[in-house]
């Protein structure tokens, strides 16, 4: 059994005496299933040539229900997202008290019901919370993310390759790899079982390939950050180790571009003059948030380029982020420069992965890659076909923010580079829920499973709080 105490769940809805009983609904009299369906033919694209990442979705809309949470959740996303983007606080209200009885059933469905559905619904309470429907947090998607490791765990990564299991595993491994990254330990996916086992019987796109990559590099920020200068001279090898660790995850990942070959549209969707920027000023928050927007007819932007932008955007953000685990390192920077030097007195050394890596060749390309955020950020901070929420605009833009911040464009030019710095803050500002709209986020960690005892399992770690 679950424990009672200590759990908590969204925040509550408005008291039912502040307002008339809600007016009926045009979603009243038609099933939960119909009402997922509403919500997935306004908000997926169609016709789209890359994986859809909400697309798992509709696997649902026929599964005969075994939890009664999940019809709860389902309708709880749905009638969610037509309050918010209609602007309709009813329903709003009316998803919020659909989400709190979803988690409330689910504590009682968790014993002895199929796994299946249980993996589904808490993933759907983990996409309401990306969408910002819950606890009215940017980072409140965490508090279900032990309950998904803790269901995959039972799962095993053979069970894990049958559909729909897979789908919904494909969809998650994108929020353990930020995860991992924001907390810079090892995710809980990135173990070689979870990477290769669940993909045996199917062939991985360029965006698994690059989530491969990317969990990979949440194993190498750990244990890059636990290096430190010390007079042992094991400690000497172990820094020079993990040095060419990350620098050979660096070549992967250019090699990945090289073969993904991902096509973007003509230059920069923004015009941000150079090095001159001005920063979004008049971003309107309404066409910046987290939650899809409904498909417009004949919208200007494919599908396809909006995803392609975005997985560049988080390829660039990666690769920025393993660049800066060098350069924050004393100790690895001082093993590179001890390793330049020593490859330039052997003849024999030619072609070692650290040859055309100077501490000046990383910062220029680091520039290079927190400009190219900068440029995209706007475009791939849009709302439509959002799947997961601001949580990846937050992370990338958080990402070039720090660099700007630590480094600069470039130390030699005038103030004017700041502004890429203002530019992102400022979108920052506008991506993510203000300090006046955020709940206390510590009452809603790991709402779903409270304090289980899989928290304290090598599989998965505990989860930061925000």
């Amino acid at each position: 059994m679950l424990p009672n105490k200590g759990i908590t769940t969204a925040r509550s809805p408005k008291p039912e005496g502040t307002f008339a009983p809600l007016p009926p609904l045009r979603f009243q009299s038609w099933s939960h299933d119909e009402i997922l369906a509403e919500f997935l033919d306004n908000c997926l694209p169609l016709g789209a040539t890359q994986e859809v990442p909400l697309s798992w979705l509709r696997s649902l809309v026929s599964m005969e229900k075994e939890v009664d949470a999940l019809p709860l959740a389902m309708s709880a996303l749905a009638i969610g997202w037509a309050g918010h983007a209609d602007g309709e606080p009813r329903l709003v209200d009316k998803g919020l008290q659909l989400y709190n009885a979803a988690v409330r059933q689910l504590r009682d469905d968790i014993q002895g019901h199929s796994p299946l559905q249980v993996l589904a619904t808490t993933v759907i309470f983990t996409v309401y919370e990306l969408f910002e429907f819950g606890s009215g947090s940017s980072h409140g998607w965490l508090c279900h993310v032990s309950g998904i490791a803790a269901t995959l765990r039972i799962l095993g990564p053979e069970m894990v390759a049958n559909e729909p299991y897979l789908q919904i595993y494909s969809f998650v491994r994108m929020v353990f790899m930020i995860e991992g990254l924001r907390r810079r330990q090892a995710a809980c996916a990135a173990a070689p079982m979870w990477r290769t086992i669940p993909y045996a019987r199917s062939a991985k796109s360029q965006f698994h390939k690059f989530l491969d990559l990317s969990l990979q590099a949440t194993e190498l920020v750990e244990e890059a950050d636990s290096v430190q200068i010390s007079a042992n001279p094991g400690a000497f090898g172990r820094a020079r180790e993990t040095l060419c660790h990350l620098i050979e995850h660096i070549r992967a990942l250019n090699k990945w571009e090289e073969e993904a070959q991902i096509s973007l549209i003509n230059g920069p969707p923004e015009t941000l003059g150079g090095t001159v920027v001005s920063p979004p000023q008049a971003v309107d928050r309404t066409t910046l948030r987290g939650y899809p927007s409904k498909i417009p007819k004949g919208a200007p932007v494919a599908f396809d380029s909006v995803q392609n932008a975005r997985l560049m955007h988080l390829y660039w953000s990666v690769l920025l982020i393993l660049y800066m685990t060098i350069l924050d390192n004393a100790a690895l920077l001082s093993e590179l420069a001890a390793l330049q030097k020593a490859l330039q007195l052997d003849s024999t050394s030619y072609g070692h992965p650290a040859q055309m890596m100077t501490i000046h060749q990383i910062e220029r390309e680091a520039n290079r890659l927190a400009d190219n955020i900068t440029l995209y950020s706007e475009f791939c901070c849009q709302n439509l076909w959002q799947s997961f929420g601001p949580m990846v605009s937050i992370f990338s833009l958080e990402t070039a923010i720090r660099w700007y911040r630590s480094y600069g464009r470039n130390r030699e030019e005038s103030p004017a580079p700041n502004r890429y710095l203002e530019h992102c803050q400022a979108l920052l500002d506008a991506v993510r829920m203000q300090s006046d709209e955020r709940q206390a986020f510590d009452d809603y960690q790991n709402a779903t499973f409270g304090t289980i005892d899989v928290l304290r399992l090598p599989w998965c770690r505990p989860v930061a709080t925000t």
